[in-house]
């Protein structure tokens, strides 16, 4: 080999790699988008002042469960990465399904009784779990009656990459924020 031939090998090794480097990025922003975004809504709520109490992962889906610092209304965030090819991400952006809950402990049995059936009515109902449909549940172990809402986001709204440029946890909180109204409203009713 001459010298030009072994540059011209080399330029283009250092091309492969650096276009590797490219595609591997690409798959990384798809891939853990929504590992970083879990990361955002923790540390957002945590420094709210809620507690977390509660974290489950097993990769794509994940779900964290926060307590108000001094209070006893819960928060519910489950994150699910719908897009982790970086393909799909392209075409379709980094969606995530995100269902925000919120909680609040009823005063009677009757409150979470109710909700149970109003669940079980829900269960039944077709478009139950497609954006902006509000569910209750009770939870008879806890004493707890959950309202809860899917949305879809686009974590592309959210980061540049794997850097912050609008907080994600400020939309879960206009979500949580309707839902503790609406709640609220159902418990007292």
């Amino acid at each position: 080999m001459t010298t030009t031939e072994t540059e011209v090998g080399e330029a283009r090794f250092t091309a492969l790699v650096a276009a590797s480097w490219k595609r591997y990025n690409a798959w990384e922003y798809s891939r853990r988008a929504d590992d970083v975004a879990l990361g955002a809504v923790i540390t957002s709520y945590v420094s709210g002042g809620w507690r977390l109490i509660d974290l489950e992962s097993d990769g794509t889906s994940h779900m964290v469960r926060f307590q108000a610092g001094q209070g006893t209304d819960r928060l519910l965030v489950r994150l699910v990465a719908l897009c982790e090819d970086p393909v799909r991400a392209k075409a379709l952006g980094r969606l995530v399904e995100v269902q925000v809950a919120y909680g609040l402990r009823a005063n009677d049995f009757s409150a979470i009784k109710q909700a149970i059936k109003d669940e079980l009515k829900s269960n039944m109902v077709e478009n139950a779990s497609e954006p902006g449909v509000i569910t209750v549940d009770g939870d008879m172990s806890t004493g707890y009656v959950y309202a809860t809402v899917p949305l879809i986001l686009d974590l592309d709204d959210y980061f540049d990459g794997f850097t912050v440029k609008a907080p994600i946890a400020g939309d879960l909180h206009v979500a949580a924020q309707s839902l503790h109204k609406y709640l609220t409203g159902r418990l007292a009713g």
